[in-house]
Order: C-alpha cells, then structure tokens, then sequence
C-alpha cells in the first residue's frame, strides 16, 4: 500500500519490506494515514506465530526500521509531526520525511503501537535499522541528505536524542 501511494516513485519500495511498528498496529491518530485493514491482518499473523512461541517458552525478535516515515497527509494535519528528510535523493522522486521523537504527540503514537504489539508477542528484543531505507532520526549524521530535521529539536543533543527513542520502546514493552 505504501507503494500505491505514488507508483511514478521507485523510493518506498527501496525500504517497504522492512517491518515497521505501524505496518502491525495503527493509533487511532493514525488511521487516516495508514492502511488500517493491511495492519490488522498482520497483527492477526504475528499472534497466531506469538502462539506458536508461548507454547513452546520461545520469545521473537522485532527486527524492523524506525522511526519510518509518515505519508506527506499526515505533516500537512500535524505540522509539529515532521521530523527529518530521510529518503534517498538519487532514488526518490520527492522527499520523504519520518516522524520528530523528540515531539511528545510522536512518542505517544509509538508508545501505544508498541504496548499493543507487546501484548500480542512475547517480544525481548527490538532492533532497528535508522537513518537508512526510509527512516531518521532528527539531526542525525547518517541521513542521506545530511544531518536535518525542525529547528524545535536542533539543539537536542544526539546522546538524549537515542535515548528517548529506545526508552519509549522499553517503557511502552515494560507496560
């Protein structure tokens, strides 16, 4: 579906096979963004495999990227939303931008997927792949079109930055 947003841009199929929070759980603040029946089908996958697992005392992996970004629609509603540029320049036909983790409203929309997700799964472990294939955090040196972001976040440093993105998923797992 990502896809089917623009097919005259080769971009999102450069990094939509990556699982990401919101391809499994879509907030309610999302559901105009996001294809919420594509979501639902593959949250009803991972609990029949997290059955799977439980019955035999196993625990998964989510191995995905984040933060990945959002449709255009979504920043046009929610300005504040808008974090850096992330596509790929040479690849994309246009920009392409994730969401800022250093806005509260963002961190809320992850808490809640990833708390629902972890109710579903006996997930120990989350790793992701950032500032590559879609994804970025703000003012990050590893963005392919170089460190950006919103100025609300310039001055944030990138060691408080990376620990506010992992606690939210530690804290949203722990609930």
């Amino acid at each position: 579906w990502m896809w089917d947003l623009d097919r005259a841009d080769p971009y999102p199929n450069w990094g939509l096979q990556n699982p990401t929070v919101f391809k499994f759980v879509v907030p309610k603040a999302l559901e105009k963004y996001f294809d919420v029946a594509y979501a639902k089908r593959n949250f009803e996958t991972l609990a029949r495999r997290a059955a799977i697992l439980r019955e035999f005392g196993l625990k998964a992996s989510f191995n995905g990227m984040e933060p990945a970004y959002f449709p255009e629609q979504a920043y046009l509603d929610h300005p504040a939303w808008r974090g850096p540029r992330c596509d790929q320049p040479r690849r994309a036909r246009k920009e392409y931008y994730a969401p800022c983790f250093d806005n509260a409203e963002v961190r809320a929309l992850y808490f809640e997927a990833v708390r629902e997700l972890c109710t579903a799964c006996p997930f120990d472990a989350f790793v992701f792949l950032t500032n590559d294939s879609g994804g970025g955090l703000c003012w990050a040196e590893g963005l392919y079109p170089g460190e950006n972001g919103p100025h609300a976040c310039l001055k944030t440093p990138i060691g408080q930055r990376i620990a506010t993105y992992l606690s939210v998923f530690q804290d949203a797992a722990r609930a």
